[in-house]
């Protein structure tokens, strides 16, 4: 159950593949313009962020949740990572769900609090690619569990999905 009220007239979200933390020697953590995009926005989504708890993103007046990958075997550097960031304020009004894998994340924005006819459900995703070595050791598809959450949620409220699917278009020759 989500409780409160907001006077907010607008709520701005956002979904960001940054592709790694680190590029080069250059870390976009430090970055003040990318710290400034992120805090523009009432709740928002880093995805690829190729870092561990330690090297998590931390930004005064927003709660975050971390979904972190674990290192793949035989590798130096992490891969994927999910990490949510929400206004502090908004936080009542923001129901963290369970999820079965750390590929994405489901979010219930409660419509007492924000004031909206329906809950909304919101999905943060990240398909890694069919060919990576990470995708290929999976026991689940992540679709179809996506799919089955939107199955129970949507008789609930609105659904909305954002993210990188690794969705490829384009026809065989």
């Amino acid at each position: 159950m989500c409780l409160g009220i907001t006077k907010k007239s607008q709520l701005h979200i956002g979904c960001w593949n940054i592709n790694g933390h680190k590029n080069k020697g250059f870390d976009k953590y430090s970055d003040p313009r990318f710290i400034n995009e992120i805090c523009n926005k009432d709740i928002v989504c880093l995805i690829e962020t190729h870092c561990s708890l330690e090297e998590s993103l931390s930004l005064d007046g927003f709660k975050p949740v971390h979904l972190i990958r674990p290192k793949s075997k035989g590798t130096y550097k992490r891969s994927g990572g999910i990490s949510v960031f929400g206004k502090s304020e908004l936080r009542p009004g923001v129901k963290f769900l369970e999820h079965e894998n750390n590929d994405y994340i489901w979010l219930q924005l409660c419509r007492d609090f924000f004031g909206m006819k329906d809950d909304i459900y919101l999905c943060y995703v990240y398909n890694p690619p069919d060919n990576s070595s990470y995708t290929k050791s999976l026991d689940e598809d992540i679709f179809e569990l996506i799919e089955k959450d939107i199955s129970k949620f949507s008789d609930s409220g609105k659904i909305l999905i954002a993210g990188d699917l690794n969705a490829r278009t384009g026809s065989q020759v």
